[in-house]
C-alpha cells in the first residue's frame, strides 16, 4: 500500500497499525457488525480497525503529494467518520457486502 502521510508521524502509525489488522471475512464482518450495532466497543474496534486500512488504500489514489499535510488530515478523518457511518448503517440481513 502507498504510504500518503508526508511527515506526519501520527498518520504514519495510525496505517501502519491499520495494517497489522487481518482482513475480515463477510461472515466475520456481518458477525462483528451486528455485535457493534447492539454496542460491543470490542466487535467495534476490530471491524474499524480492520476496516481503515481501506481508507488509507483509497486516499492513496487521490490524494496528491503537493496538498498540504493539514489537508491530509483532514481527508482521513472525512474517510474515518464515513467508515463509522457504515458501521453503523450497515444492515446485516442484506446479502451486500460491507465494503
Amino acid at each position: 500500500m502507498k504510504q500518503i502521510y508526508n511527515q506526519s508521524n501520527a498518520l504514519k502509525n495510525y496505517q501502519e497499525k491499520c495494517e497489522t489488522y487481518p482482513n475480515l471475512t463477510d461472515e466475520e464482518t456481518r458477525r462483528l457488525a451486528e455485535e457493534a450495532q447492539h454496542g460491543n466497543k470490542d466487535a467495534y474496534d476490530k471491524l474499524f480497525l480492520s476496516y481503515a486500512k481501506y481508507v488509507f488504500n483509497i486516499l492513496s489514489y487521490f490524494y496528491n503529494i503537493e496538498h498540504q499535510r493539514q489537508e491530509l488530515e483532514d481527508l482521513v478523518q472525512e474517510g474515518m467518520l464515513g467508515l463509522m457511518t457504515a458501521i453503523n448503517k450497515y444492515r446485516t440481513t442484506d446479502e451486500a457486502k460491507f465494503c
